[in-house]
């Protein structure tokens, strides 16, 4: 069962403690149960560290581990957390039971999560957490994956979409911190390999090449630019005939959305 607990910060005073990547903690000593301190790594905020059940060696997130050693943690057999403030080797939990420090406002026991609230939410169907808040995103059943409310009934479902590495950087995307962004075909691309490619004049689908845009007015403009450029008189009436292969497709059309 998720458990989910909120909490403000309270800062007092600074402690410094080595293993931590980010190595300044803000707690009130004075309170009962002290607040999430503002420390942690480049990815999550947290106030504890993770005692990988592969190697037994404490780590801020499972990122840090995976950056210097060659092997993934498994973040859902984690069972051992480290207080960054006292030090006190405990189950993983959302306060430390000898400082009563919050490793972190958000907490949850299924991906052993510790971070600042950004209103995540765990998905059981996604199994893992998520980014919310929960009532703007559903998850569909086809996908298997969580998308925005507004892509309810409207999208193209490509069965366990997101199970699929993303085509630009060849990267997880099921599991990535970096947003996805949904094409009209259906496919996920990084939603920063998305802006790469734009950038960059990328304009088609690298697993279809279907168009990553509508193209309706790309195709008027060079329907206008073709009208008005009068055919060389030696070429007038000349027709060829063009075979277009789409992957054994056999329709010998493009379609509407297909770029030539």
């Amino acid at each position: 069962m998720q458990q989910r607990t909120n909490v403000q910060s309270k800062p007092d005073r600074q402690v410094v403690e080595g293993e931590c990547r980010s190595d300044v903690f803000l707690c009130d000593t004075n309170s009962a149960n002290m607040s999430a301190c503002e420390c942690g790594c480049e990815h999550y905020v947290r106030s504890c560290l993770l005692k990988a059940p592969c190697c037994g060696k404490f780590y801020v997130c499972r990122l840090c581990h995976d950056d210097v050693e060659d092997h993934q943690m498994d973040r859902f057999r984690v069972t051992e957390v480290k207080c960054s403030l006292c030090d006190t080797v405990q189950q993983s939990q959302q306060m430390c039971e000898k400082c009563r420090v919050a490793f972190g406002e958000y907490y949850c026991s299924i991906c052993h999560l510790f971070d600042k609230d950004k209103k995540q939410y765990h998905c059981l169907p996604c199994g893992i957490c998520r980014i919310g808040p929960k009532e703007n995103y559903f998850h569909c059943e086809k996908c298997n994956l969580c998308l925005a409310s507004n892509l309810r009934g409207n999208h193209k479902c490509v069965p366990d979409v997101s199970r699929q590495n993303c085509p630009v950087c060849l990267e997880d995307i099921h599991t990535s911190r970096t947003g996805a962004h949904v094409l009209p075909c259906g496919h996920l691309l990084h939603q920063t390999c998305f802006d790469y490619m734009h950038k960059m004049g990328g304009y088609r689908c690298p697993l279809c090449m279907h168009s990553a845009w509508n193209m309706k007015h790309c195709w008027e403009e060079m329907d206008k630019q073709i009208s008005e450029t009068p055919m060389p008189s030696e070429y007038q009436g000349i027709t060829v005939k063009v075979y277009w292969a789409r992957g054994g497709r056999g329709t010998g059309k493009p379609d509407d959305d297909d770029v030539g």
